[in-house]
């Protein structure tokens, strides 16, 4: 069967930036995309035409990001849209969740991360979920509420450690090594040693493991790699 090619609309300010995003997600995700560095352009050309999936930057040349969030909601309750911001106050990821967002990927960003992001993103909506919670195993993670949910029983974890666990489960079933975890998680520091990848692993290993789970039940150690949670 003939699959369309999605539309996606990139808003953001850096122009330098939205170049790149239009770069790549045009020949390594094969997508059509438009993209503005005005948020009020952005809000006028998706009226017209309604795209598959939207990133949003916050900071824009005109005005916030949260301005196009609303105005989108309104026109359209089922378009994915990604923040793709360097504002990392929880209580900013909270008002955009809340205003309708889909997902939040924090800048510097993983490029195969974000691409992992938007095809999943893609994908639920195309099936018509709409479901912000991912999942493996016994552990359910809500991106709206940050609850992480252990069968019936809340886990409690750390700002790092629900980062970890999130970018685990958005790349299920795919190893991820050590430098991708650090860049994506930590916002890559030469100065941070991956070891620091280790050590919050063993703390979340700890946090999510059961009475009659093994160490690893969730998340396995790919030897010279990194670390994977695969799906039986």
């Amino acid at each position: 069967m003939y699959n369309m090619i999605k539309k996606i609309v990139v808003v953001e300010d850096d122009k330098d930036l939205l170049e790149f995003l239009k770069e790549i997600l045009k020949t390594k995700g094969e997508y059509d995309v438009t993209g503005f560095q005005s948020g009020s352009e952005a809000i006028s050309y998706i009226k017209k035409n309604k795209p598959d999936l939207i990133t949003l930057d916050l900071n824009l040349i005109d005005i916030r990001g949260e301005t196009v969030l609303k105005a989108v909601r309104e026109l359209y309750s089922d378009l994915p849209i990604i923040i793709l911001t360097g504002e990392q106050a929880s209580e900013t990821l909270v008002t955009n969740f809340n205003l309708g967002a889909n997902d939040y990927v924090l800048k510097p960003f993983n490029t195969d991360e974000l691409l992992a992001r938007v095809s999943a993103r893609l994908r639920a909506s195309s099936d018509g979920t709409t479901s912000n919670s991912l999942q493996s195993k016994d552990i359910t993670v809500n991106l709206e509420t940050f609850d992480v949910i252990k069968q019936t029983e809340k886990v409690t974890l750390t700002g790092k450690e629900f980062e970890l666990l999130k970018y685990l489960l958005i790349n299920k079933n795919r190893v991820c090594t050590r430098e991708k975890i650090l860049f994506s998680v930590w916002g890559y520091n030469s100065e941070v040693d991956t070891r620091v990848v280790d050590v919050f692993v063993g703390k979340l290993r700890k946090k999510l493991k059961g009475e009659k789970d093994s160490e690893d039940y969730l998340i396995k150690s790919v030897w010279g790699y990194g670390y994977k949670i695969q799906d039986e």
